[in-house]
């Protein structure tokens, strides 16, 4: 910042203007980075990692990082967390580690520069829960959990944010293979960005045993749900359960956001430095996922993921100071430099040399030689909130990338050669692009094509000075050839004829070798083989083009011994019954006699003749055949009969005939004297089917049916005229008894005055005497009787004397 010189404006409307701002910008500030006062499952955990250090003798210290909001009226920090350890091959919860909450620190940064007009009301707190664990040798390794849920209500790239949860995972490779500690990143993201504003951020992460470290912009996980915030069944308000192993979902964006577009503007991280760029054009809250990707001999050994909530705003300077963070020449000395400054029309520049400066707003400079070189720009020099960047200019022409290149057939590998040239330093990181989706970062690779082709292959090289150039070539893999094979029947002791015709794109076959698998061998195409033997042989074809690429296949043949017809014997069924016939011995199955058979082409069909028939099948396999015959007897069903077809009042009982077998069974069995019997009585109580099964001397069975239809007896009721209800057990309840099939449907009770003082249509209950729990005078009553039966409806009334 630079120095400060007073600008006179009247007291009153400064300080009316900011209170009125002020104002605005705290309850903007409240719904933005808090959402207000939402449930506690809402303003909570803002951001965190978990990470693990390696202590020797597979002991670890495990460390889980959180950041909560302390302005928004959530949940405080879970006391204790659970972090749970899964087996990471099995899947099996290996165990659960409960760790107290420790100390809580605030970590608001301070916002009172007086150049900004708004600085926003911020506050946050961090704490590390930290446990020792021993964890003995296991393949695979483990993967730590730890899930909460949820999310401020009012972020903006996210669908539902206040349903979704967090989930933090930490994998630990196997303790008896590898030694191994999770990177950390070094710093905390910046809590507050400014609305178009450059965002220039070391997100860079230190790994203890110093793995490779590959950045890139990801997506965090989903965890835990609003019916189940805290997986934490050993924590007074957890829930008993827990949240299972790994793989996790992804957290839902709210389309356009995504995974690498997750703010309104630009962001970028570098992913070889880690370093974060870009510009937000929009204030809200957004969930931003970096991942540290760790590498060690060119092995991907763990993703190590921060899940961090960016909250921009305006921050409303005065005056801001912008340019590029950094400028690197590797083609000459001249630099024109940018300028992003905001609230200024006039600037000083400062090249870094020898006092050497500039006041336009857009300045070019040529620097004397080769090095590094610190530029300041003062934006609006002389006022109270000028503003004051510097950009680092490194200056080292000569940058050459280019490789060369050693084809080879597809599925063997092409060699990849850097030819780069620096000028100034050394190539210090290679990142080649072989145009097929692979990439890697080794100085010199080797490729292996899965087909051939032209593909555009990049090499980026970097120099250990910084420089960044790059070459791209199209190279030709040559092409394999295709093989489109056929053959013939083989048949045992008669030639079959082998034929390819392959094509190979760019060039042509040259050479053709067969390998019959019985230990002889042939070259050209086509190409004929006899097999003098039985047996299953394997046949290889290896093709060979002119340029020198190869394809080969194989096949199996099987030569089988003269066919064998072999049929299931046949079998007596009734008329109307199926049998499944089935024969063996071949490929191919045709059955000469139809009549009856389900489908005479495969090898067991359903026959199902009406008298006794023959069946023949040939059975063949294409090289020879043979033939089987099958018989079934078909057995004649007895000539079922039952009547009579009749009308019964509920309660009558008719006898059932039926004949025509030497034995019988009646279904179903409701309402009869007996089953078995071929006339027994039935008294059904509701209109029943009756079908006799009958079964003939020969063991076959038909069936008849027979139908009665049993109407209602209207019988009507038995009301008293009087009732005494002094609980003597003797007439004590007035109430209407059921005779027959009729129905109640109310019995209904009257004073003389018309007042209902009893109502029920249930023939169980009746009135006893009280009205409201007070018992009615001596008397004469009226009731009302509702009946319907047989589909007629009737109505009673009359009088009932209550005597006591």
């Amino acid at each position: 910042m630079g120095e400060s010189y007073g600008v006179f404006l009247h007291p009153f409307v400064v300080h009316v203007d900011v209170l009125l701002m002020f104002l605005r910008r705290f309850i903007l500030w409240s719904v933005l980075l808090f959402g207000g006062l939402l449930p506690l499952r809402a303003a909570h955990i803002i951001g965190g990692e978990l990470s693990y250090v390696a202590l020797g003798s597979n002991n670890y210290r495990v460390s889980l990082e959180l950041y909560r909001d302390c302005n928004g009226g959530g949940a405080l920090f879970d006391d204790p967390v659970s972090v749970f350890v899964y087996e990471a091959t099995s899947g099996n919860l290996y165990t659960v580690l409960s760790i107290p909450l420790p100390s809580v620190q605030n970590v608001s940064p301070d916002l009172s520069d007086p150049c900004l007009v708004d600085p926003p009301i911020l506050c946050v707190e961090r704490t590390v829960y930290v446990v020792n664990i021993n964890l003995p040798p296991l393949s695979g390794g483990y993967n730590l959990v730890y899930q909460r849920c949820c999310r401020n209500n009012t972020i903006q790239n996210l669908i539902d944010p206040g349903s979704t949860g967090s989930t933090y995972v930490a994998h630990i490779p196997n303790p008896g293979a590898m030694i191994n500690s999770s990177p950390r990143f070094n710093s905390l993201p910046p809590l507050v960005i400014c609305r178009d504003q450059p965002i220039m951020f070391d997100h860079s992460a230190s790994d203890a045993d110093g793995d490779s470290l590959v950045y890139e912009l990801c997506r965090p996980f989903e965890g835990a749900t609003p019916s189940c915030p805290m997986p934490n069944p050993l924590a007074t308000g957890g829930c008993p359960t827990q949240p299972g192993p790994p793989p996790y979902g992804g957290i839902s964006y709210t389309p356009p956001f995504s995974a690498l577009f997750p703010l309104s503007g630009s962001l970028s991280i570098d992913p070889v430095t880690g370093f974060l760029t870009g510009t937000p054009d929009a204030e809200g809250q957004y969930v931003v996922g970096i991942c540290a990707k760790e590498y060690r001999n060119g092995v991907l050994i763990a993703n190590h993921v921060r899940d961090f909530q960016f909250n921009v705003t305006s921050c409303d300077r005065a005056v801001v100071a912008a340019t590029s963070p950094s400028l690197i020449n590797c083609t000459d000395y001249t630099i024109t430099f940018d300028n992003t400054s905001s609230g200024a029309t006039s600037f000083s520049w400062d090249f870094g040399v020898g006092g050497a400066g500039s006041s336009s707003e857009f300045p070019t400079f040529t620097f004397p030689d080769t090095g590094t070189y610190i530029v300041t720009l003062v934006a609006e020099p002389g006022i109270q909130c000028s503003d004051t960047t510097t950009v680092i200019v490194a200056i080292y022409p000569g940058a050459d990338a280019d490789f060369d290149f050693i084809p080879a057939c597809p599925g063997e590998p092409s060699i990849f050669l850097d030819q780069s040239e620096f000028a100034f330093g050394n190539t210090t990181s290679w990142r080649w692009s072989f145009g097929d989706g692979s990439r890697t970062h080794l100085p010199a690779p080797a490729r292996s094509y899965a087909t051939g082709g032209t593909y555009t292959v990049t090499l980026v090289v970097t120099s250990s000075l910084g420089c960044v150039d790059s070459s791209t070539r199209l190279i030709t893999i040559p092409h394999a050839p295709e093989i489109q094979l056929s053959a013939e029947l083989a048949c045992l002791d008669q030639p079959v004829l082998f034929s390819d015709s392959a094509s190979v794109i760019g060039s042509s076959v040259s050479d053709w070798f067969w390998d019959f698998g019985d230990g002889v061998t042939a070259t050209g195409n086509p190409v004929g083989h006899i097999y003098d033997s039985t047996g299953i042989f394997t046949v290889q074809l290896t093709v060979t083009a002119l340029n020198g690429c190869s394809s080969d296949t194989s096949f199996d043949v099987q030569i089988r011994p003269p066919v064998v017809a072999e049929v299931f014997p046949g079998d007596t069924i009734c008329q109307g019954e199926a049998l499944q016939l089935e024969a063996s011995g071949g490929l191919f199955y045709q059955w000469s006699t139809a009549a009856g058979l389900s489908n005479a082409s495969i090898y067991n069909p359903y026959a199902a003749p009406a008298e006794n028939t023959t069946y023949m099948v040939i059975v063949s396999d294409g090289c020879t055949s043979d033939t089987a015959l099958v018989d079934v007897w078909v057995l004649p069903v007895p000539d079922a009969l039952a009547w009579p077809d009749t009308t019964l009042l509920n309660g009558d009982g008719v006898t059932l005939q039926s004949s025509g077998g030497v034995s019988y069974l009646w279904s179903p069995v409701t309402g009869l004297s007996d089953p078995l019997s071929p006339n027994p009585e039935a008294y059904p109580q509701v209109s029943t089917t009756y079908t006799a099964t009958v079964i003939g001397s020969n063991g076959c069975q038909s069936q008849a049916s027979l139908f009665i239809e049993v109407l209602p007896r209207c019988k009507g009721f038995v009301l008293p005229n009087a009732f005494t209800p002094n609980a003597d057990g003797i007439n004590d309840v007035f109430r209407a008894r059921v005779l027959g099939d009729d129905e109640l449907i109310s019995l209904e009770v009257y004073n003389r005055w018309g007042q209902q003082v009893f109502a029920s249509n249930d023939p169980h209950l009746g009135w006893d005497g009280t009205y409201m729990g007070r018992e009615q005078a001596l008397g004469v009553y009226i009731y009302t009787l509702r009946a319907v039966c047989d589909g007629l409806s009737q109505i009673l009334s009359g009088n009932i004397t209550l005597l006591r």
